[in-house]
């Protein structure tokens, strides 16, 4: 498997850019490989998920998460979210198909009030110690934040205001860093950090590195630019 995603807080437009990729490579869902036991036609097909979603089960957290009248707390919302991560990677990880995603383990460390090393160690967990090969991330400005929320109807978390949005914005680019410092060994699962100059072994010992490619765009660009930009990214560029 090979694993990009596109990434950025509500709003940023990485859905719209997420649903033109899948336009543009005939793209299928986890649905349809799953309904045809990975027939020979689907091994060269591009595999497109969004998070929380992408399963049944997926999709029953997102609308308990994103639209239910429920009020949970922050331990149990971040629990439910690792949860449906976990299922999407115990069906994608054999595949080999390239996967791109609406969203990942990124949103479900910035949008959560936890130690961000923390967060990561349960994250990595839930997806089967898998980053992603390349990141998009949309970024937005709070002026073209305050057009965007005021002319559509809003799920829970975008509710909380453009202010709250903003935070976690600067937190993804914490989340961001973090992970441009950090190297994964696809054989092992160790984990290795090299922030600030130092070493740090979150797990083991690692032996074979591979940091995740990050591509930072301005959401104001008009969606056919930004799809061009995305498309070569991830298909066009090493």
């Amino acid at each position: 498997m090979r694993y990009f995603v596109i990434e950025g807080i509500d709003r940023s437009g990485k859905t719209t850019q997420h649903n033109l990729l899948r336009k543009k490579m005939k793209g299928i869902t986890l649905q349809q490989v799953q309904q045809q036991t990975m027939e020979s036609k689907y091994c060269d097909s591009v595999i497109f998920i969004n998070e929380p979603g992408g399963t049944k089960f997926g999709n029953q957290i997102r609308n308990l998460l994103l639209h239910a009248d429920i009020k949970l707390s922050e331990r149990t919302a971040f629990l439910l979210f690792l949860a449906q991560r976990a299922e999407i990677f115990a069906q994608i990880t054999m595949l080999p198909n390239i996967v791109i995603s609406d969203r990942s383990l990124i949103s479900g460390i910035a949008y959560s009030n936890f130690d961000i090393m923390q967060s990561l160690q349960f994250n990595l967990f839930a997806s089967q110690y898998t980053l992603p090969e390349k990141i998009v991330f949309l970024e937005i400005s709070q002026d073209e934040l305050q057009k965007r929320l005021y002319t559509q109807n809003l799920d829970n978390i975008e509710k909380k205001g453009i202010a709250h949005l903003l935070q976690i914005q600067d937190r993804f680019k914490t989340v961001l860093k973090t992970i441009s410092n950090l190297s994964v060994s696809p054989n092992t699962h160790d984990i290795t950090s090299h922030h600030k100059n130092k070493t740090q072994h979150l797990f083991n010992h690692n032996s074979h590195k591979r940091t995740p490619s990050i591509l930072v765009l301005n959401s104001s660009l008009c969606i056919n630019e930004l799809h061009h930009r995305i498309y070569n990214f991830f298909f066009e560029s090493p």
